[in-house]
């Protein structure tokens, strides 16, 4: 409850919704309240009639005239609306406490203690106090070493409920959303408070400020601007060269983005040593140009044998603020550098974008020579300059007429630059003899109008004689009488009339702008307002005029069927009657001309003009016909709604900044897109048939690349059936573009054809290789080659046992593989074969489709020879032969030496080797084995090796006997069933042992009532020979056999073991 009152009642708020009351006796009644009398009644928020109450009957006898009665819906629960910092802007250090608020739509209730994390630093700030408020306080105490150049929160959810916090609606008690402003956002922080932390120990630049600007500032050759640099702590700047060597200018510079490369442009220090605030002076040279003046980057800030401390001596850190940030050179100040002689609201209108146009205050510097600045105040809205603004009538003189508060100027208070009114009506000219301007009284748009004067006119007229004036457009109704607005130029008078209309002054005389009278602030209409609270006085520079013309498309090729959008950027926003239309030379060199049609945009600055491509458009650069290429057919009008002028419709000239063709390249159509410079390179050009060549064509003119459209290059011509051409289609536009030339794949002889794509550009020859057969051979002029030797073979391709020209036909493509039936061999060339194999390679087939031609080498030598390592076995007595084959050391492969190269050694083997070599190049060793004697057996393991003159392999020899019936064989007795049986043979001969195979020996069990198996075999080479055998009964017998006497040795193996399922049967 607000204040103290008894509820309900009928005297006061009674339990009831306000609600709506039909209307009773005419002229009185109430009709929204809470009470269900219906005479005078209280608790009344709007009557018919006040019958005496203001507004409305409220509290009997305790506010029976509230003056104003609000009435509110209170919209959901609360939320962060901002967050700020009670702390003034400025630096702090270690220790200090900063109070962050963060201001909630409604009040709030907090229990525990809420915490903010802030952006880069460790410790959050806590809650502290604002319970039952919308303004909750957190604070922060600066830690040593922490640092930001702008205190912000961390995120979104920095507002954060710790353990046993909570934060609900103070009315409805429901949680509240705690989500924060955006960080950098216009109401987080970091933009609302200007909060330094700065705990560490050496100097720092905290920001960078033009000097006394702020907004928009445009500066001209020969203007100086100062700005300053802000320290953590005062700082000392200290030469360290010999005193008076260097001005202190040069001690400490700083280089600006003014778009110079052979000279920085350098703001020069001025003054500032032992504080914290250095300032630098810099003075606008010809030829600098800048859309947002800064430092040129982080580093800018140099030192010239000089050095920058604190009062410690801890050298400065001078990296400077992030180039666009919050504390950056361009953040104080939006600072355009541009070449004018003279400068208004209007010049800075053409130069920014409407996204950065306000309506408040700009710099710059009207007078064509002056090299200072002012501020002034623009309404980029509407298009006028404030000349002066009358509040109050106190303080007014002739002087203060022609100049009051310049550096703050307002619509709220008083002001004028009336004294540069002139000149500024001198640099922008009006249209045709006239120049208007704006008076309005009360508000803006209210009890004055639009006036029209004779450019010849001063406005800083002394006289009433200026009467050539007219009414362009009326706010709200008046005369031009001597009670209302004089049909008069405003000019400076005595006292009473220090600037009016009027053209008798008095004490109390109307159509006054600035007057010493008790009026506030002036005499204006003696009918309609006599004190208007405030009267504005506008200069209007010139009538709506073209900025400029884009494409919205930008730079591209267009087709037919392309539609093209196009902006019209007026200085001051145009009504549109009808269907204006914008002419574009859409192909000169035919002199046709297209026309874009007025789409949309009446009411404001930007009108959208559409124009469709058309199949006759061709253009490199399309831009509109002229300057009055904006034309108005019939009925079709664009006027400023201010003034009722006619707009000024000429545009910029074509090529021209703010010219369609300076913004973007647009081309229009292909038929002109090229020349004979133009060209067609296709790989490759000697084509077998069946293949394809791949074929670029590039656009050009003047030899240079030029864009066009695969149609253009839609229908190439072939000169042979035996061509086909697929026309490009992609890309659609380009400058060269790719298809492909296939040839058929018909057998016939070789021929020329080509392709013209165009007939600006020169015809494309292709051979077309005829197509070889089986008659085609293979000559060589050797027959055996060294290892790693050459090789000279010639290919004779023939059709029809017709030899062909060799570049004629498909020789590389067909011709293309070698098989060997050893060894490897490499092509080098069409008729080069290289044999690096170090084998017998005697035949090799070169095959095409058709047919295989044989051909045969010999390889004769060889660099290097494995040592091979095998075991044959051989029995004395025999002949046998063994198989050989040589092998490269590195690859394996096969090799061939002639036998007479080759050596045998028998290793002591004893009888007799002999080499040979088939036409396979494979070799066979024959060995005639010594006979068998009775004075000794020579079975054994022999090392035979053939050798020759750079190398050598052996081979291991098994010599083995025959053993006979004088073996025998040994098993273990007594074994019990199922258990293993162990057994040796030893091999005799004569009953001499000897070395011989275990396979000549068979093993095998036999027995009754039971046999039995052979659980393991014999080892391969020996003269003893173990084995196991399990039997599966009491009573078995192992037999060897030696399977070459015919008399085996059979062994009975007797097993004494007790009977598994005996039973003894008893009678008693």
């Amino acid at each position: 409850q607000f204040d103290t009152w008894p509820y309900p009642s009928n005297n006061y708020l009674y339990s009831r919704m306000p609600w709506l009351f039909p209307v009773g006796t005419a002229g009185t009644g109430p009709l929204l309240g809470t009470s269900t009398t219906t005479g005078l009644w209280f608790g009344c928020i709007v009557s018919y009639s006040d019958s005496g109450w203001i507004p409305a009957p409220w509290f009997d006898s305790i506010i029976n005239h509230p003056g104003v009665i609000w009435y509110w819906m209170r919209e959901g629960s609360a939320r962060v609306l901002s967050v700020s910092s009670s702390n003034l802007n400025g630096v702090y250090g270690a220790g200090a406490s900063i109070s962050i608020i963060v201001t909630f739509s409604n009040a709030v209730t907090v229990t525990g203690s809420p915490v903010l994390q802030l952006q880069g630093i460790a410790t959050n700030a806590t809650y502290t106090s604002g319970s039952n408020t919308n303004l909750l306080t957190f604070t922060y105490t600066v830690q040593a070493g922490d640092f930001t150049a702008d205190l912000e929160y961390a995120s979104t959810s920095a507002l954060t409920l710790v353990s046993g916090s909570s934060i609900v609606d103070w009315i409805t008690s429901n949680p509240v959303d705690l989500t924060l402003p955006p960080v950098g956002s216009a109401m987080s922080l970091g933009t609302l408070s200007n909060i330094i932390v700065n705990a560490s120990a050496a100097p720092r630049v905290l920001s960078a400020s033009f000097l006394n600007l702020q907004n928009i500032t445009l500066l001209s050759p020969g203007m100086t601007l100062s700005l300053r640099l802000t320290f953590s702590e005062p700082v000392l700047l200290l030469p360290t060269t010999a005193a008076g060597a260097l001005a202190p200018a040069s001690l400490l510079q700083l280089t600006l983005n003014l778009g110079t490369t052979s000279t920085p442009r350098l703001a020069q220090y001025s003054a500032g040593n032992n504080t914290a605030v250095l300032t630098f002076n810099y003075t606008v040279q010809s030829g600098d140009r800048a859309w947002r003046l800064d430092y040129a980057s982080r580093t800018a800030l140099a030192l010239q044998s000089a050095s920058l401390v604190d009062r410690t001596g801890t050298p400065a850190t001078l990296q400077l603020p992030a180039l666009n940030g919050g504390f950056s050179l361009s953040a104080s100040a939006w600072v355009v550098v541009r070449p004018l002689a003279g400068a208004s609201c209007r010049s800075i209108l053409d130069i920014l974008p409407d996204a950065y146009l306000y309506n408040g205050i700009y710099y710059f510097s009207p007078a064509q020579s002056s090299a200072s600045i002012s501020p002034f105040y623009c309404d980029m809205s509407r298009g006028g300059l404030l000349l002066l603004v009358s509040v109050y009538n106190v303080g007014w003189n002739s002087a203060m007429v022609l100049s009051r508060n310049p550096t703050t100027p307002t619509i709220f208070n008083d002001y004028s630059c009336l004294t540069y009114s002139d000149t500024i009506k001198a640099t922008y000219a009006v249209q045709s003899q006239n120049f208007v301007y704006v008076l309005e009284g009360l508000n803006r748009q209210r009890y004055g109008g639009v006036f029209r004067a004779s450019s010849y006119q001063t406005l800083l007229a002394t006289t009433s004689v200026q009467t050539a004036v007219w009414l362009v457009s009326q706010y709200d109704s008046w005369n031009f009488d001597d009670w209302m607005i004089e049909k008069r130029l405003p000019w400076r008078g005595t006292t009473d009339g220090l600037l009016t209309t009027s053209a008798a002054p008095s004490n109390n005389w109307w159509g006054t702008i600035v007057s010493g009278t008790s009026f506030s602030p002036a005499p204006w209409m003696f009918y309609s307002t006599q004190n208007p609270l405030a009267i504005w006085y506008w200069f209007r520079e010139g009538p709506a005029a073209v900025q400029s013309v884009v494409c919205t498309q930008g730079s591209g090729q267009f087709v037919s069927g392309s539609v093209l959008t196009f902006t019209v950027t007026f200085t001051h926003v145009v009504a549109v009657s009808g269907t204006p239309s914008l002419i574009l030379n859409t192909n000169p060199s035919l002199g046709y001309t297209g026309s874009a049609s007025y789409v949309t945009g009446s009411g404001s600055r930007f009108l959208t003009f559409r124009y469709v491509v058309s199949d006759p458009d061709s253009t490199t650069s399309l831009d509109y016909a002229s300057t009055s290429a904006l034309v108005l057919p019939s009925g079709a009008a664009i006027t400023d709604p201010v003034t009722t002028d006619a707009a000024s419709l000429t545009l910029p000239n074509p090529g021209a900044i703010g010219s369609i063709s300076a913004d973007s390249t647009l081309r229009l159509g292909c038929f002109s897109a090229f020349d004979s410079s133009s060209y067609v390179s296709c790989s490759p050009t000697v084509v077998p048939l069946g293949g394809v060549s791949t074929c670029t064509i590039y656009s050009r003119v003047n030899g240079q690349p030029q864009r066009t459209c695969a149609r253009a290059w839609s229908n190439p011509v072939s000169s042979s059936p035996l061509l086909s051409v697929t026309p490009p289609t992609t890309p659609t536009i380009g400058s060269s573009f790719t298809f492909n030339v296939s040839v058929a794949t018909a057998s016939v002889v070789s021929q020329v054809a080509n392709i013209v794509v165009h007939s600006v550009l020169s015809p494309v020859y292709f051979q077309i290789q005829g197509r070889v057969d089986g008659s085609s051979s293979i000559v060589c002029n050797a027959t055996r080659v060294a290892v790693n030797g050459v090789l000279n073979c010639t290919i004779i391709p023939r059709v029809n046992s017709v030899a062909a020209n060799l570049s004629d036909v498909e020789l590389l493509s067909l011709f293309s593989s070698i098989s060997a039936s050893a060894g490897r061999v490499n092509r080098v060339a069409a008729s080069w074969f290289l044999f690096t194999a170090p084998a017998a390679c005697t035949l090799a087939t070169l095959a095409d489709p058709i047919s295989s031609i044989p051909f045969y080498v010999e390889v004769v030598t060889a660099t290097t020879l494995a040592v091979g390592a095998s075991v044959t076995s051989a029995a004395l007595g025999t002949n046998t032969s063994i198989p050989l084959v040589l092998r490269d050391t590195t690859t394996g492969a096969a090799l061939f030496l002639p036998v007479s190269q080759l050596s045998v050694s028998d290793g002591g083997a004893g009888g007799s080797f002999a080499l040979s070599v088939n036409a396979q190049n494979l070799y066979s060793l024959s060995w005639s084995a010594p006979a068998v004697s009775d004075a000794g057996f020579r079975s054994g393991v022999y090392n035979v090796s053939v050798s020759w003159s750079s190398g050598q392999m052996w081979f291991l020899l098994q010599v083995y006997a025959v053993p006979d019936s004088t073996s025998s064989v040994v098993c273990a007795s007594n074994a019990t069933v199922l258990s293993l049986v162990n057994c040796t043979i030893s091999a005799r001969r004569q009953g001499v042992a000897i070395s011989t195979l275990s396979s000549l020996f068979s093993v095998s069990v036999a027995g009754s009532p039971g046999t039995g198996s052979v659980v393991s075999t014999l080892a391969d080479f020996g003269s003893v020979f173990s084995f196991s055998v399990q039997l599966t009964s009491v009573f078995g017998a192992v037999v060897v056999s030696d399977g070459v006497s015919g008399s085996p040795a059979t062994i009975a193996v007797y097993i004494d073991a007790p009977y598994q399922d005996a039973s003894i049967l008893c009678s008693v």
